[in-house]
């Protein structure tokens, strides 16, 4: 089952959580999705009594970071996903051109 967020809020049309009619019924929470203002998904919670948490990072409009957590605070984490873009200010020219993205770092914890 999959239940959208109402067209008149913040998020509308969006992916709000997947469940199923079981599940619902016996009132747990499903896989939760959640949102910026700018519409860009900032977090996934897995469904109740896992306790997990995807963590989305943005710059502007780029992603620079995806965490894994079991828990909901930054010393939860137990990987790291981080992303850099060319900035002519700190990379040479011959790694690309405005914005394009020159690195992907991952980190376990």
């Amino acid at each position: 089952m999959h239940i959208f967020h109402d067209f008149d809020q913040t998020n509308p049309g969006f992916l709000k959580e997947r469940t199923t009619i079981a599940w619902r019924a016996a009132g747990k929470d499903g896989i939760q999705y959640t949102y910026n203002s700018s519409h860009q998904i900032t977090q996934i919670t897995t469904a109740w009594g896992q306790e997990h948490n995807i963590v989305f990072s943005y710059t502007s409009d780029k992603l620079t970071k995806i965490e894994a957590r079991t828990g909901s605070t930054t010393s939860t984490r137990y990987k790291v996903v981080e992303y850099t873009y060319f900035d002519s200010m700190n990379h040479s020219s011959d790694l690309g051109s405005a914005d394009d993205l020159v690195q992907v770092e991952v980190s376990s914890l």
